[in-house]
């Protein structure tokens, strides 16, 4: 059961197949952590989605999926956790892919909209077509970001033309 709840976690199994050799299937868990829950170092995230394989008893590949909150941006309430349009517009959404038989890994992270927030007296906004890969491969850790967005500066009180001071970025690696 998840905690302080009645509901219960389900497991689905595909392909299931137990003998002499051991177990062999897909196995998945949907909704095991939601986002009001999961913290990690102040980065509010859900586990949505969790999968594995096995052949013989051998895990031959596995992945996981789910959101991130920036720690840029304000932490979701519980109301706003449940609410799709927020959690689209707050969020990080992230697929991870496990394979351990040639010994690689890899987790992407994407925006789903637009995501604003305040940097001192400038105000940023990521884009859509963002995103962070975090891949391990040949044993070394290989991150990348690419972001999309604009940065509006605002360098004094003035009014008289509110795009004066904007800069978009495309592409930052």
């Amino acid at each position: 059961k998840k905690r302080g709840s009645e509901e219960r976690i389900t497991f689905q199994a595909s392909n299931l197949l137990i003998d002499g050799i051991g177990v062999s299937g897909n196995f998945s868990v949907y909704n095991i952590l939601p986002i009001t829950e999961g913290e990690a170092s102040k980065w509010q995230f859900s586990v949505d989605y969790i999968e594995a394989d096995l052949l013989a008893n051998n895990l031959v590949g596995a992945g996981f999926e789910g959101k991130i909150v920036l720690p840029i941006t304000d932490e979701l309430t519980s109301e706003e956790g449940t609410d799709v349009t927020t959690l689209h517009q707050k969020t990080l959404s992230y697929e991870a892919i496990i394979d351990p038989v040639n010994d690689e890994y890899l987790l992407t992270a994407t925006t789903n909209d637009a995501i604003p927030f305040d940097v001192f007296k400038a105000k940023a906004t990521i884009t859509a077509n963002s995103y962070v890969e975090l891949r391990v491969s040949e044993k070394k850790f290989r991150p990348k970001a690419v972001l999309h967005g604009n940065l509006a500066i605002k360098g004094s009180n003035s009014t008289s033309d509110p795009n004066k001071g904007t800069v978009d970025f495309k592409g930052i690696t």
